[in-house]
């Protein structure tokens, strides 16, 4: 609360040099008269490190909020070794009982009012720790170690992890009333501590995931059905990019759906020696790789609009049978004879599909295309997720997940036949030939 302090300090100008930084955003437009002081220098946000700096260069801290029980930014300044200047309320004088006369004294009331931050005793505890800095800089430097955030949060761990031990399982994460308050307590207590960062960090995973599916568990009980539903898909959503993320980092760079779709395989089938070979969105290269190296005699041309994808196929899956080139396929379809065109996961990301597997058609009369496109029945949340109006798409660049009826109608109008179709891992896999 900057009322006090500026009051404070606006009598004590005239007598002292004074610089004041408050931290922090104007939260309340009562509240912007008070900044306007010439001695202030309002910093609106920055970053924990700037404020660390900002600590270690300051004389004196002034802290002057009631009630605070645990006041993250108060331990912050002791430990850089500051006087504290602040009203006696909350847990003030227990954090600072080394140099409790420079806290203002308000009541014996267990909770403390606005009406008892008088800016005149503020300005007395100011003026005493200036006219004696030496003295409570020394007894602040001596106390510099007292609180350490990593001990803090090892504390409230251990708090955790015994309340947690007593919690009674059944059908999910259930607590008992008791137990439930316990760690609401502590995880408010965590909160105002920050120790997000110490914490967070620290705890373990199993512990980490039953608090999230307690409080998941808990917000939802108090939604509407439908409304339930949207936030949990809507989490579902997110938490499926970053499985593929970490998928990404499992298989070193590859997603691990290569190995566990096997769907390499279904194209390597297909395809015989000696064919020449255009894949539409080749991506990072390893499907056309995996062909040169099962099948003699073939040559790729693989196209990819993403150079990030063309560079790292150049690098990593290198081949003399194989070309890669950077480009867009809509805009820009290579010259040349080819038996086989794959089209693996392109075809969705395509608004006018059948004009274009008509272009293909016509350009290079293949003996086959390799198609491989999401279905959208493969899940029971997909069409409940449409439904309700959240995103159903695996990606949110298809333009389309395919019902097989769907399929089976824009094929014919690319006067197209499908020689063979499988549908495995959500998927269509289908071998078309010219009509």
């Amino acid at each position: 609360m900057i009322e006090p302090i500026v009051k404070a300090l606006d009598s004590l100008k005239c007598i002292y040099d004074l610089e004041f930084i408050p931290i922090g955003p104007i939260v309340n437009k009562n509240i912007v008269k008070y900044y306007d002081r010439d001695y202030i220098k309002h910093i609106d946000r920055c970053s924990s490190k700037k404020v660390s700096e900002l600590l270690r260069t300051a004389d004196i801290f002034i802290h002057s909020q009631l009630n605070d029980n645990c006041p993250n930014a108060v331990i912050e300044a002791i430990s850089t070794g500051l006087p504290i200047v602040g009203f006696d309320s909350g847990a003030m004088s227990e954090l600072c009982w080394f140099n409790k006369d420079l806290l203002i004294y308000v009541s014996n009331e267990i909770f403390h009012r606005y009406e008892e931050l008088k800016p005149e005793k503020m300005s007395e505890k100011i003026e005493l720790c200036i006219n004696n800095y030496n003295h409570y800089k020394q007894i602040a430097l001596e106390n510099a170690d007292l609180y350490s955030i990593e001990d803090c949060g090892k504390k409230y761990i251990e708090v955790f992890e015994k309340t947690l031990r007593d919690v009674k399982i059944k059908k999910g994460f259930i607590m008992k009333q008791k137990q439930k308050k316990k760690v609401n307590k502590i995880i408010y207590r965590a909160k105002r501590l920050i120790i997000n960062k110490i914490i967070l960090k620290q705890i373990s995973n199993e512990l980490f995931k039953e608090i999230i599916y307690y409080h998941l568990e808990k917000r939802i009980l108090k939604m509407k059905a439908d409304e339930a539903l949207k936030f949990l898909f809507d989490v579902d959503n997110r938490l499926y990019i970053m499985e593929g993320k970490a998928s990404v980092r499992y298989g070193h760079g590859i997603h691990t759906k290569h190995k566990h779709l096997k769907y390499h395989q279904f194209f390597i089938e297909n395809i015989q020696e000696n064919n020449n070979i255009l894949d539409i969105g080749c991506g990072n290269g390893l499907l056309d790789f995996k062909i040169v190296d099962n099948i003699k005699n073939v040559k790729i041309v693989g196209i990819d609009i993403d150079s990030c994808n063309i560079e790292y196929a150049r690098q990593n899956c290198d081949h003399k049978n194989i070309k890669y080139i950077h480009g867009d396929a809509l805009r820009y379809l290579p010259d040349g004879k080819y038996n086989i065109i794959i089209l693996s996961n392109i075809l969705e990301h395509i608004e006018k599909r059948v004009e274009f597997l008509n272009k293909i058609r016509q350009k290079y009369n293949p003996e086959k295309i390799l198609i491989r496109v999401p279905s959208f029945d493969r899940d029971w949340r997909v069409p409940l997720k449409k439904e309700l109006g959240i995103d159903y798409r695996l990606d949110n660049t298809h333009y389309i997940e395919y019902l097989h009826d769907e399929f089976i109608q824009e094929i014919k109008k690319a006067k197209l036949n499908i020689a063979s179709e499988k549908h495995n891992w959500g998927e269509i896999w289908s071998v078309l030939k010219p009509a």
